[in-house]
């Protein structure tokens, strides 16, 4: 049994009927799956404790009505934003969560695994061209709906704006700098990129303070050189070292290029 609060059994919110309640990795927010006429929807709702301060709240919804105006095929779009019982939520379409396709250490083929770490740098450039910066990509944020990749879930943040969400994000995938209470920018998300793209080849959850980047070599063979650089040169310790998004985005391209050719020659009888 689940309820939109401790003490109810709300089994509706408007015209969305509860269907059930996601296990979320969004410290702040519940996640619940819904339903309107048929179609499925997520519900992202802030936890009842967070909804009593006044200027989070405030936040949640300015920053809702920034990322409802935004449209690209590599965001997970936001349908409306409301409040309900005492719960401010946003709904957006249904997707899959990519933690749900790591957890227990299952890993994704790697040419799916670079297909889906360049949509999610396509997503964060589309974001930066509207002077926004996504701090919380981690596979809870990232969503699957076919072969779309979606970056969604936690609310971005305006460049210039000190994030008052942020002692609230998942401190799983941080970059060293954000450990320090820095954040980068694109240097920042570029590590973020590449901790999900080892995740992703691995099926191991990255933690900042007992890690090692190295890809297990009865995995991955002399394929495994080619992907190891690509996550080398996103999660260097020192973020002015690190590239460009726009620069990542060409070394994950031209990565899923070699890989492709090394896997073509390994099944290739006559090479």
């Amino acid at each position: 049994m689940f309820g939109w609060t401790k003490n109810d059994n709300i089994e509706a919110v408007g015209e969305y009927s509860l269907v059930g309640k996601h296990g979320s990795s969004i410290d702040y927010a519940d996640v619940f799956h819904a339903r309107r006429m048929g179609q499925d929807a997520r519900i992202v709702a802030l936890k009842e404790h967070v909804s009593g301060h006044a200027d989070l709240v405030s936040r949640f919804q300015e920053q809702a009505d920034l990322w409802k105006g935004l449209d690209h095929p590599n965001l997970l779009s936001i349908i409306e934003y409301g409040s309900h019982a005492g719960r401010h939520f946003y709904v957006t379409d249904h997707a899959v969560p990519l933690e749900n396709n790591v957890l227990g250490r299952r890993r994704i083929d790697a040419a799916d695994a670079l297909r889906i770490a360049r949509g999610v740098v396509h997503g964060l450039l589309y974001l930066h061209k509207h002077d926004l910066s996504q701090m919380h990509i981690y596979p809870a944020s990232i969503f699957l709906e076919g072969q779309d990749i979606m970056v969604g879930s936690a609310i971005p943040e305006k460049l210039e704006q000190k994030p008052s969400l942020r002692f609230l994000q998942n401190t799983w995938y941080n970059a060293p700098e954000e450990i320090r209470g820095a954040h980068k920018g694109q240097k920042t998300e570029v590590f973020h990129v590449g901790a999900l793209l080892h995740t992703m080849l691995t099926g191991m959850v990255y933690y900042p303070a007992i890690w090692n980047w190295n890809l297990p070599a009865d995995l991955f063979g002399d394929t495994g050189k080619v992907l190891q650089k690509a996550i080398d040169r996103a999660v260097n310790k020192r973020p002015w070292r690190r590239p460009s998004l726009e620069s990542y985005l060409d070394n994950l391209a031209d990565t899923a290029e070699k890989y492709s050719r090394l896997v073509e020659q390994d099944t290739d009888p006559g090479a």
